[in-house]
């Protein structure tokens, strides 16, 4: 009942204001005086950010940029074909980490394209610290970053192991929410090498991680999310800084899709909170990119912008529904699920 109710308060601000020229005083309501960070940027041009711009504690959301640049400097065979072996002084047991649960014997070999797996998909601490060891050590990503996508209102200075010793040095792991936003949507819309595509396909399969967060804000929507979370260090309050998503979201269109990013960072709230209003900023979000697509194509053509005519253009699949994914070839798929089915 409160999902429902949230959407009908949503639905009735945003077409109150004709969608994205509504949208910050919306998210703006919906945080109210907490401590939180959101960047939305969308591919129709608007960008749009509410709350503090200061910089926010990035936790497990700087596994996504570490996995981008990976992708710059190891090509496809590599992060598909290299055996990495993973020893007991791998698997610290003082930290997060489904992998380190999930072996059977030890040591063992691992592909690169597992450890983003693990890292992205179920945020595993272990992983992102090999991967930090064979690839880019947390310095290198930063300058990776930097140089090849552009982004500067960001620092990603340690790695899991050493935030796990003295939490206080999760501040230099840190990013505001439109660097983070502007980041995503570039690495998704603009950078088409092979190793990118692998990590988009690897973000694209289904996690159980975050659900109650971005995604919970378009539940049984047409819309693709791929996203990575972070969460930090719990307070003897129970408060915990920070609780994150970072997400790219595609959904279909009258003529094929558009796509967002989305940021929301926050700090000093207890999860649940955290993550309910997590789910509500996305849903505000999510309805105000909706309605402001409808009035944009209706204001362009003479049928309702949600139907699809025999002189559409555009991709769908089967259900005639567009998902990011279908850029991805059935042959990337494949090469992952043949690389992780015998984990």
């Amino acid at each position: 009942m409160r999902h429902i109710l949230s959407i009908i308060l949503a639905l009735t601000s945003v077409i109150a204001n004709a969608g994205l020229p509504g949208l910050r005083d919306t998210l703006a309501n919906i945080i109210g005086d907490r401590h939180v960070a959101v960047a939305m940027i969308s591919s129709r041009g608007d960008t749009i950010t509410a709350g503090t711009d200061d910089f926010i504690d990035l936790a497990s959301v700087m596994k996504f940029h570490q996995a981008a640049a990976i992708s710059r400097i190891a090509d496809f065979d590599t992060l598909v074909g290299k055996k990495i072996t993973v020893t007991n002084e791998d698997l610290r047991r003082d930290t997060w980490s489904p992998m380190r649960a999930a072996a059977t014997a030890v040591p063992f070999d691992i592909s690169p394209v597992e450890l983003l797996d693990y890292s992205l998909n179920m945020s595993d601490n272990n992983a992102a610290d090999i991967l930090f060891a064979h690839f880019a050590s947390p310095e290198v990503v930063d300058s990776i970053v930097r140089r090849d996508y552009g982004a500067t209102n960001f620092a990603i200075g340690v790695n899991e192991a050493r935030m796990h010793a003295d939490p206080a040095l999760s501040r230099h792991n840190k990013s505001t929410a439109l660097d983070a936003a502007a980041l995503i949507y570039r690495f998704f819309t603009a950078d088409t090498t092979a190793s990118a595509t692998l990590v988009k396909a690897v973000m694209a399969r289904n996690s159980p991680f975050g659900r109650e967060r971005i995604p919970a804000g378009m539940p049984n929507s047409a819309a693709k999310v791929f996203h990575k979370t972070g969460t930090g260090f719990t307070a003897p309050d129970s408060t915990v800084t920070p609780v994150n998503d970072l997400a790219f979201i595609s959904y279909p269109t009258a003529t094929g899709f558009a796509c967002y990013s989305l940021a929301v960072f926050t700090g000093g709230l207890r999860v649940p909170e955290a993550e309910s209003l997590i789910a509500d900023i996305s849903r505000a979000v999510y309805t105000a990119v909706i309605v402001n697509e409808s009035l944009s194509m209706n204001a362009a053509a003479s049928v309702w912008a949600g139907k699809k005519t025999s002189t559409d253009t555009g991709i769908y699949n089967d259900d005639n529904r567009y998902t990011w994914g279908d850029f991805i070839t059935d042959a990337v798929f494949e090469i992952i699920d043949n690389a992780l089915e015998n984990r």
